[in-house]
């Protein structure tokens, strides 16, 4: 950028130095967005919570099976929850819809090795993506 149009402007940053800044607030931006997808392993029955909204719920079922409950889709319309059944020992996740709220019409979903659902509550339930 010329000098004089710098002087023009009253900018005193060079070039490189606005090239610089825009980087630096690029990657902060991409930090920070990576850091609003929440993750959790467990190896044990759990339930969801508020962190875990739009976020992976990884669940190693190696050794054991268990469940995994789902937060009140009340009042969180459009929210979703991504759970994985991440073992290889032939067990399975059991995902259970809050109180009288269901999964696709069903109290629960069943998911074996390797199977993932993505569930985006309703706002009176959960709907399987």
């Amino acid at each position: 950028m010329p000098t004089g149009f710098r002087q023009l402007v009253h900018c005193p940053e060079t070039e490189k130095d606005v090239l610089t800044r825009i980087r630096d607030n690029f990657d902060k931006l991409r930090n920070e967005t990576f850091s609003l997808t929440p993750y959790r392993a467990v190896t044990a029955a759990t339930t969801a919570t508020v962190d875990d909204i739009n976020g992976t719920i990884d669940c190693d079922t190696t050794d054991a099976g268990f469940a995994v409950g789902l937060l009140s889709a009340r009042g969180i319309a459009g929210r979703q929850h991504t759970i994985k059944n991440g073992g290889t020992g032939g067990n399975d996740v059991t995902v259970t819809a809050f109180s009288d709220e269901t999964i696709d019409g069903a109290a629960t979903l069943v998911l074996t090795d390797g199977q993932v659902a993505r569930l985006q509550a309703t706002g009176m339930g959960w709907i399987r993506l």
